[in-house]
């Protein structure tokens, strides 16, 4: 049968520091030499961006409503069923 980890073992401990720090160093590493020239790719990209009109914003609103309230009605009535099929079992029994 397979140990469980445990964090009271002094090997895994160190065994999780080491690899926290090793991660951590990775992260301040790409940080420290890509992060400027990220911030400028994400302007030069954003400058590329073709946003949306107020009506073609409007018209993706309302049809993200119309789903949300039409899954939410589906739901709803999938539940109930459910919920009396279960209810009619139970008082069977």
């Amino acid at each position: 049968m397979q140990k469980k980890f445990a964090f009271t073992n002094k090997k895994n401990i160190m065994l999780l520091t080491n690899v926290a720090k090793i991660w951590l160093c990775n992260i301040f590493y790409m940080c420290k030499y890509n992060f400027m020239d990220f911030i400028k790719n994400s302007f030069r990209e954003l400058k590329h961006v073709v946003w949306p009109t107020r009506e073609e914003t409007k018209k993706y609103f309302l049809v993200v409503i119309s789903v949300l309230v039409l899954f939410g009605i589906y739901l709803f009535i999938a539940s109930t069923i459910f919920s009396e099929i279960l209810y009619y079992l139970k008082n069977l029994v």
